[in-house]
């Protein structure tokens, strides 16, 4: 027969795994939005410590910090996505032309109406998507203004409050370093390589 304690110990245990795959299928579309944010304040913390060194406010200084990471991106993603516009626009003018001048057998005709109808399902998708990206960097905006403002004393109080000891916590925290560095800069180091 099963003991109360050993009951208590595996209920606990079900219970505990039970909550952490709630939690996880309530906060899967969180995910990446948040890892973003993460990623993301690890690069420009450097630049955040150099603005906040001189102004000295640090909701301020992330505010700047994000001002200037949207900047960064948005204006290449601008440009790239007008380069994809006028190269849509183009192919739907030559499917429309290749649909209405030529005449072709009914299996190609059928083929560029096709493609013109996959054309608009994949511009429908897209417009549909948007809100849903549109929150994904609401919150990817939230989590780095609050982790370039309090990711340090969060951190602080993430190693003061794991269960180790002193020199295992600096330890470990060491060695998560060592290796993030260098599998962001290797990643990046990568995409530069492979253009």
């Amino acid at each position: 027969m099963i003991s109360k304690k050993t009951y208590l110990k595996y209920s606990f245990i079900f219970l505990l795994a039970l909550f952490a795959l709630l939690s996880f299928f309530i906060t899967k579309d969180f995910i990446v939005p948040i890892l973003s944010g993460v990623i993301l304040v690890y690069f420009f913390y450097p630049a955040y410590k150099k603005i906040n060194y001189f102004i000295k406010n640090k909701n301020i200084s992330s505010i700047i910090m994000l001002i200037l990471i949207i900047l960064l991106v948005t204006i290449p993603l601008f440009f790239i996505i007008r380069f994809f516009i006028q190269d849509y626009q183009s192919f739907y003018q030559n499917l429309q032309f290749l649909q209405s001048n030529l005449n072709f057998n009914p299996t190609i005709s059928e083929f560029v109406n096709n493609l013109i109808d996959s054309f608009f399902g994949y511009a429908g998708n897209f417009v549909l998507s948007l809100p849903g990206f549109l929150v994904s960097i609401l919150i990817t905006l939230y989590m780095m203004f609050y982790l370039f403002r309090d990711g340090e004393e969060f951190l602080k109080s993430f190693k003061k409050n794991l269960p180790l000891k002193k020199q295992h916590k600096e330890k470990i925290f060491k060695e998560f370093q060592t290796v993030s560095n260098s599998v962001a800069y290797g990643v990046i180091l990568t995409a530069i390589l492979e253009g």
